[in-house]
């Protein structure tokens, strides 16, 4: 199926909640925040691999998940740098784990919280339940553990589910 429309298709605007929307390409080096009408007010370029997890702080700094080579050799979700722009496109904070994926969140106090993957022990991949055997990754099972770490990127507190 081919799509020949683009851009805002529709807009009812009694039925509309007022605002911006922040959007960006799955692995693009650019993120947009548009209007309700479809028109760029502004944009930042990234040094590229954005996932679909990118917001805007209060004080207007953009905060992207930005995929990295190193790492798991998972491709969904995958991140590995987080970093904040300001308006005008610079970084002024990053934060490197090649195990990073999807999301992360920069807290009020200066920490940023974010979702990572570990790799299970067998003892622990053995526990796992469900799955299809063999699709695990060059033999590995990973899982997930939230990690907080502090301005300077150390870790404050993490919580792994193993």
């Amino acid at each position: 199926m081919l799509v020949h429309q683009y851009g805002v298709t529709l807009y009812d605007k009694k039925r509309t909640t007022p605002g911006y929307t922040l959007f960006s390409r799955n692995g693009s080096d650019q993120v947009w925040l548009i209007n309700l009408d479809g028109d760029v007010v502004h944009d930042w370029k990234t040094r590229g691999g954005t996932t679909h997890f990118n917001y805007l702080r209060p004080n207007g700094n953009l905060v992207v998940c930005e995929r990295i080579d190193e790492g798991p050799p998972v491709i969904s979700g995958k991140g590995g740098r987080i970093c904040e722009y300001d308006w005008h496109g610079n970084i002024v904070w990053e934060h490197i784990d090649d195990h990073q994926h999807h999301d992360a969140r920069r807290l009020e106090n200066g920490n940023t919280v974010y979702i990572a993957w570990t790799k299970l022990t067998d003892e622990e991949a053995r526990e796992v339940q469900g799955g299809v055997p063999g699709t695990e990754i060059d033999g590995v099972i990973y899982g997930d553990v939230i990690t907080e770490v502090d301005p300077n990127g150390m870790v404050v507190w993490e919580f792994a589910n193993n």
